[in-house]
């Protein structure tokens, strides 16, 4: 989860707290040179990772998640356009969950 470790995951906890961390930084130290820096932190998609899923399994992932379903590839995409396009020149330091509410605090 984002903003909170994962139990039994510390590795995986550090990096992407790191990735956060960097996103900020770095956004802060290139601001002037009119480079933006973003992250985007996926929760379930479906890729290929997620084949060997059984359906009890797929069914406690997405019941966790308010819309129900994974992400696609093509909606995470859809947001890294919008990153690489003149329509985010204003977006900098930030990170986009795409997690269908998963992540609501």
């Amino acid at each position: 989860q984002r903003g909170g470790g994962v139990f039994g995951k510390v590795p995986y906890s550090a990096a992407k707290a790191a990735i956060l961390g960097l996103t900020k930084a770095l956004a802060r130290e290139i601001g002037a040179t009119g480079v933006t820096v973003n992250a985007i932190t996926p929760g379930a998609v479906d890729t290929n990772i997620r084949v060997g899923s059984t359906d009890e399994q797929e069914a406690a992932i997405n019941a966790g998640i308010p819309l129900g379903r994974n992400a696609t590839t093509e909606e995470v995409a859809a947001v890294i356009t919008f990153l690489s396009s003149e329509e985010s020149a204003y977006l900098t330091g930030t990170t986009i969950d795409i997690n269908g509410g998963s992540h609501i605090h």
